[in-house]
């Protein structure tokens, strides 16, 4: 069950303070309305009762994905992201032997912010591997540069409105490109003998991402 902590937000543009629910744990199944809400991208968004405004707050939040199997760890501070990995380790040591085995299956990925969790979010509702898409990304950008001479500063994976896969291409501060998603190429990086990807339940791997690609092409 969702588990949320009240706390006084003073808003930036009237000065007032009003409160706001920060969600603390929340489970796709339990809970599939903060689900879509993260999946919408609204989940942290903060509206000041008094004069309107609106912005996204930062803060941390485990999300359970038990149909799928995998654990999302959004981590606000770099520094304590770094952390999760041992604190993880550490709990499923005190585990009794079989659910120790079991819970070596889930899948953990620590996020930095509330795009990448949606993100996440939408490559596992898919039952995608996100290795495999963040290799793509990589490919993307490569692509992008070499017929625009501009390389992307972000890409991210989405769902478009006609529930077709697709990847965003951004520059500093607007949509580049939307690139249609190429199921051959996937699968391609999913099998490949030079790749060497593990079963994805026995890859442990935190941190799956721009970094992770690049050293994983190496």
């Amino acid at each position: 069950m969702a588990t949320r902590r009240p706390v006084n937000v003073k808003c930036p543009q009237c000065g007032k303070e009003s409160t706001f629910s920060m969600w603390q744990n929340v489970d796709s199944l339990e809970d599939p309305m903060l689900k879509q809400q993260i999946i919408d991208g609204v989940l942290f968004d903060f509206k000041c009762p008094y004069c309107d405004y609106s912005v996204a707050l930062h803060y941390d939040l485990l999300f359970n994905m038990p149909d799928h199997g995998v654990m999302l760890h959004m981590i606000a501070d770099p520094e304590q992201a770094v952390k999760v990995p041992a604190a993880i380790e550490e709990q499923e040591k005190l585990l009794p032997a079989e659910a120790r085995e079991n819970a070596k299956l889930y899948i953990h990925r620590i996020v930095p912010d509330a795009i990448t969790l949606r993100e996440k979010t939408l490559i596992f509702e898919l039952d995608l591997d996100d290795r495999v898409i963040e290799l793509m990304k990589v490919l993307y950008a490569a692509q992008y540069v070499t017929q625009k001479g501009v390389e992307p500063e972000h890409i991210f994976f989405s769902i478009n409105n006609k529930q077709e896969k697709q990847f965003e291409l951004y520059g500093e501060s607007e949509l580049l490109a939307i690139a249609v998603f190429d199921e051959d190429l996937y699968k391609t990086l999913q099998h490949s003998p030079q790749r060497k990807l593990k079963p994805i339940r026995n890859d442990r791997c935190y941190f799956v991402d721009r970094e992770w690609a690049l050293n994983s092409a190496k």
